[in-house]
């Protein structure tokens, strides 16, 4: 059975868009499939213990990130899923490239297989929805946080085994500002509704995670 992990910071109920709800649905999918997930996210602002939630023989939702700073994220990634490539085994891991949450890992394991996945990277959030002018002004004056974290960005892309993309025009976005990356494809989106989380008829131990 193929053992894959997701890393999403945010993830349902504590997070319902982006990536966290993208993670959700690929799972989804992915329940008919002889494949095992693992979904590393973020603790629970309200009880930041982590925890590890088995809620199939083939999902495993291990909430042990924080949510700030980023270095720390990176941080708790690396280790989370150091022990993860251990045993019982893992065979491939994906990230987004928004953040480079996954960087810390790449870095310390540059042979194990790694997907990045564009969703939008920290540029595009920042030009977002600006007239063309503005845009401009604000692309010759990016900060320095937006700087770090674009070149950032650009290695976690770099060092990915395979890039994904929703769209052609999201991967035209990563060749316009030539990040490297040695194989890519455009892989739509899947979407099965909205996720809900569960009711209190569950048990404890898997209360405030989420139905698939």
């Amino acid at each position: 059975m193929l053992k894959i992990a997701y890393v999403a910071p945010n993830f349902p109920p504590m997070g319902w868009g982006g990536i966290g709800t993208y993670v959700w649905q690929m799972t989804r999918a992915l329940q008919s499939r002889p494949v095992h997930v693992t979904i590393v996210t973020g603790v629970d602002g309200a009880d930041e213990t982590e925890r590890d939630v088995c809620i199939t023989d083939k999902l495993r939702i291990l909430r042990a990130l924080p949510t700030l700073p980023i270095d720390a994220v990176r941080s708790e990634c690396e280790r989370v899923l150091s022990n993860l490539i251990k045993s019982p085994g893992l065979d491939i891991v994906e990230f987004a490239e928004y953040a480079a949450y996954g960087l810390t890992f790449q870095r310390a394991h540059p042979q194990f297989p790694a997907v990045v996945r564009l969703h939008g990277d920290t540029e595009l959030c920042y030009l977002a929805s600006i007239p063309p002018l503005k845009r401009a002004y604000k692309r010759l004056r990016r900060n320095a946080t937006v700087e770090l974290r674009y070149r950032e960005e650009a290695e976690t892309v770099g060092r990915a085994h395979f890039v994904t993309a929703p769209t052609q025009w999201t991967l035209d976005q990563a060749d316009i500002r030539g990040w490297s990356h040695q194989q890519a494809a455009v892989i739509p989106n899947a979407f099965f509704g909205f996720p809900q989380s569960q009711g209190s008829s569950e048990p404890e131990s898997a209360q405030h995670d989420v139905v698939l």
